[in-house]
């Protein structure tokens, strides 16, 4: 029997004539249709957990600011609207907050605003750099990447309610520790362990420190992403500091297999809603187009063929 085609659709950033549009597809073909095109994106869109939206920052000319914008391309709204840099937006677990990074105080810190619009008020207030927030699996806490306390670049939480700022436990100051990502339970993120010219991943769990290491190469491996059962994460290595590939380490058994495994460069892992399969974007042809495979590598197929367009991020529903 063949494996089952993917399900869902695939939203996903194209960069046209030096501009990032959003467009979607069907996971199983067709053609890409429009979802937000002509605005002038930056590549950090991400979708909100119902499904429902996505959240972006956008320049229109004179800010950067946070906007929204439903999945079939209406009800575009602008969240935020400061002289600063508002960027990196990330969704509370309920799709009803928005923190993100924000210039506005001389240097980034974290602030927070409603999904449906209202002011924006600040969640950190130090002058080294809080950027990169995401929040706990729980809503209680918004994770950010600060260089505090002389550290490089560590992880520390403040409660989305608004309150004290703590460092998360389990951290070397002269390692970065970048780009959590929670697992569906909520137990471990998934985080980018930099130090030097390499990274590799790790988990940590955020409130013992407790930590696996996924990754021991000498090379960097980034971008984790979970699947939705929580049993594979889904990273991109530089494969003998050559090019990219999309590895997926399993688990339940302790297995990493190459799952892209071409001479080209592939990033940018995404998930099917049911984990059966995984998206990525690959040069191989020449351009950066979206190809899928089953988990256990059956079934290859290349979705996009864009020659008008680079794809970069995947946000799988």
């Amino acid at each position: 029997t063949p494996y089952p085609a993917p399900v869902g659709q695939i939203l996903f950033m194209a960069q046209v004539n030096g501009t990032n549009e959003l467009y979607g597809l069907n996971a199983s073909g067709g053609e890409p249709y429009p979802v937000a095109t002509g605005l002038p994106m930056e590549p950090d869109a991400v979708l909100s957990p119902d499904g429902s939206r996505i959240a972006f920052s956008m320049n229109d000319g004179e800010n950067t600011d946070i906007f929204v914008v439903n999945i079939d391309g209406s009800g575009l709204m602008r969240l935020t609207e400061d002289p600063a840099r508002d960027e990196q937006p990330a969704w509370s677990p309920d799709s009803s907050w928005i923190a993100f990074a924000s210039f506005r105080d001389g240097n980034y810190n974290i602030y927070q605003v409603s999904a449906w619009g209202g002011e924006a008020t600040p969640l950190t207030n130090s002058s080294d750099g809080d950027m990169r927030p995401v929040y706990s699996r729980d809503g209680a806490w918004v994770i950010f990447t600060s260089a505090r306390d002389g550290n490089y670049a560590a992880l520390y939480r403040v409660p989305s309610a608004g309150g004290e700022t703590e460092m998360l436990p389990g951290q070397d100051g002269a390692l970065a520790h970048t780009n959590p990502v929670f697992s569906p339970d909520g137990y471990w993120m998934a985080l980018e362990q930099r130090q030097g010219e390499t990274s590799n991943i790790i988990l940590l769990n955020p409130e013992t420190g407790e930590q696996i290491e996924v990754t021991t190469s000498q090379v960097d491996d980034v971008a984790p992403a979970w699947s939705p059962d929580g049993s594979r994460l889904a990273f991109c290595s530089q494969v003998g500091g050559l090019n990219w590939e999309v590895f997926v380490y399993d688990f339940s058994v302790g297995s990493l297999v190459n799952l892209s495994n071409s001479p080209a460069n592939e990033c940018s892992p995404a998930w099917s809603p049911d984990g059966r399969h995984l998206a990525w974007t690959s040069d191989v042809d020449g351009n950066a187009e979206i190809y899928t495979a089953a988990v256990t590598g059956e079934g290859l197929i290349r979705l996009t063929y864009t020659d008008w367009a680079n794809e970069t991020r995947l946000l799988w529903h």
